[in-house]
């Protein structure tokens, strides 16, 4: 499954990391993959500050368009996350779990 890399994205802090974090860490551990004890409480993505920096020094400053375009990738992330969250959380009310 693999956690989030950093990007581009306003997916990658808060408070978008946020909602990211939490779907993934739920479904990761309902479907039996490892997720880091505490991953849901970070506060941005693992190794963002290092790779901004890096990326700034290297490249400049993001464009806004370029930000917005890795945003829409991640959005669709997000829904496939809500969406397994979803049939998890349907399994589990049905079954009685």
């Amino acid at each position: 499954m693999g956690s989030k890399s950093p990007t581009a994205s306003y997916f990658c802090t808060r408070p978008l990391f946020t909602i990211y974090a939490h779907l993934w860490a739920y479904v990761g551990r309902r479907t039996g993959r490892y997720v880091e004890p505490g991953y849901e409480h970070l506060s941005e993505c693992p190794g963002y500050s290092v790779w901004y920096e890096y990326y700034q020094r290297s490249n400049g400053s993001f464009p806004l368009r370029t930000r917005l375009s890795w945003t829409w990738r991640d959005v669709k992330k997000v829904f496939k996350l809500a969406s397994r969250w979803l049939r998890i959380s349907l399994r589990s009310a049905i079954s009685g779990a």
